[in-house]
């Protein structure tokens, strides 16, 4: 991740724990929200980090096969043809 994907997502978070913390009527200065704000943030980005770990795998294209083995089947434990 780039720095600046980094940056953008530590706002998105932020600005998502904030708008629970209004509707919560939470204050955000107390010693317990500020340690409730920060475990929350890790695992927002850890999860939005994991889906777009997940989301970049999906999106590469499939391994093409090689010129060798297009067509034929392999040499393999159960393939007896190819040792006959």
């Amino acid at each position: 991740m780039k720095k600046l994907e980094k940056q953008e997502l530590k706002k998105k978070v932020t600005t998502v724990i904030d708008q629970a913390l209004v509707q919560l009527d939470l204050p955000k200065t107390s010693k317990k929200t500020k340690r409730l704000i920060k475990k929350l943030s890790t695992q927002l980005r850890r999860q939005v980090k994991s889906k777009i770990k997940k989301a970049a795998v999906k999106v590469r294209a499939p391994k093409k096969k090689s010129e060798k083995t297009k067509g034929k089947a392999k040499a393999g434990v159960n393939n007896t043809a190819a040792h006959a």
